[in-house]
Formats: structure tokens, sequence, C-alpha cells
């Protein structure tokens, strides 16, 4: 299995409370393909990983398929380490039809992980 489809199955649950607010949860095996190479004997889930875990949320809320256009910022505060339960908390503004800028926080427990506002836009 590929890490994309590693990323798929490692969701949990996706819950879109309101238009613009999405909530999430991932938990990560060790064995993954992800984590090869991420580090041998520390594995962590790899920065990427956590900006695809952003666009794998929104694909599943929308049935469309998007691509990253965009980072505008992004901060890695703390590791992600497998078999952590990961929150993702998006804020959704809609720029036009195809695309949206999502701002995210991703938490472990009470702690921050990361942080991550992108533009995202729609597959033709």
């Amino acid at each position: 299995m590929g890490a994309y489809q590693d990323l798929e199955k490692s969701r949990l649950s996706v819950t879109q409370i309101s238009e613009s607010e999405i909530q999430a949860t991932f938990l990560f095996d060790e064995g993954l393909a992800l984590f090869k190479g991420h580090f041998p004997g520390h594995p962590i889930l790899p920065g990427i990983f956590q900006l695809e875990m952003v666009k794998n949320v929104m694909e599943k809320i929308t049935e469309k398929r998007f691509t990253i256009q965009t980072v505008k910022k992004t901060k890695f505060l703390h590791v992600i380490r497998p078999g952590e339960q990961v929150a993702l908390s998006l804020a959704v503004s809609f720029l036009d039809v195809r695309s949206s800028t999502v701002k995210a926080v991703i938490r472990i427990n009470d702690t921050i992980a990361g942080k991550a506002n992108l533009v995202l836009s729609e597959c033709a």
C-alpha cells in the first residue's frame, strides 16, 4: 500500500460542523509506508502528510478532488508519532467556485502540533 492510501486508511472520522468549519481525526500505525525513511528507528509523520491531511478531509467532505495551489503559512510545532490520535480543525473560506482558503490547526490531545494556511483548487 502506498503512502497516500495509508493516509486514507488512517482517517477515523470527519464531521462538518458548519459550511465553514470541519473537524477530523486520524490515527497512524507505525507500519505504514508514509513512515518509511522518516526516520528509521524514530518514525514521525512527515510535514507534507500533515498538509495532505487537510486536502484529504476537504475531498471527503466535498466529494471533489483538490490540489494544493499555495501554502501561505505553515508551522510545525510538535512531532506526530505513530499511535497518537491526531485532531484536525479546519476553517474554510471559499474564494470562488473552484478554490478555497483553508486554515488548519493540528492537535494531539491539547497540544497544538501544527498550523497551516492553504489555498486548495478543485481539479478539472
